[in-house]
């Protein structure tokens, strides 16, 4: 088995067993985190994921970002492994049970906007590293959207603290994150002219 598919694995076990309690409690101190920074507070067009089986909660997130007037859009997973930014007006009523029971928009939302529109990018993760690296479930689909996005966007994960590891494998076309968001910290990855910097705060 790969590092990555054991990684996973892992990840996905820990995850499971997380009593739902624990999962609310620390989804909501990702929230309280995550609405203060001004990458959200800023941002006009924002992409969150519908959060599946024990990933942080993001419902109050996207209710809060349609509240605030911004404009949302979801993730919607096409054949080829791509993925859409697809959006929408309210939350959750233009949803709709997709493959593996995930969330995602009705078929008459089902209409891209470029990925170049979006100034914010909530990401889910199994793991990540402080170096912004990220593992997800394998399929790709990230990898291939996050490049397109314009180099001023903000990239963020949220994840528990216990997802935070040492080292995330990972491959030369993997692209960092800017930022992940925990219930404990807050990880900033910036490029600045002396290289790469990521700060702990």
């Amino acid at each position: 088995m790969s590092m990555k598919k054991e990684l996973r694995q892992q990840m996905l076990e820990r995850r499971e067993q997380m009593p739902a309690h624990d999962v609310a409690h620390k989804s909501e101190a990702i929230y309280r985190r995550l609405v203060e920074l001004p990458a959200f507070q800023e941002a006009k067009s924002v992409m969150i994921y519908v959060d599946f089986r024990g990933e942080v909660m993001t419902g109050a997130l996207i209710a809060r970002a349609l509240k605030d007037n911004k404009q949302v859009a979801v993730p919607f997973c096409r054949p080829g492994n791509l993925l859409w930014a697809v959006t929408i007006d309210r939350f959750p009523d233009d949803l709709a049970p997709g493959r593996w029971g995930i969330l995602e928009p009705r078929a008459e939302r089902q209409v891209p906007i470029a990925p170049a529109l979006l100034d914010l990018v909530i990401v889910p993760a199994l793991a990540l590293d402080r170096q912004g690296y990220r593992l997800g479930y394998g399929a790709g689909y990230y990898d291939r959207f996050l490049p397109a996005l314009r180099q001023d966007a903000w990239t963020i994960a949220l994840a528990y603290q216990w997802q935070i590891v040492d080292h995330v494998p990972c491959d030369g076309h993997d692209v960092p994150l800017k930022a992940i968001v925990t219930e404990q910290q807050l990880f900033l990855h910036t490029q600045e002219k002396k290289g790469r910097i990521s700060r702990e705060l």
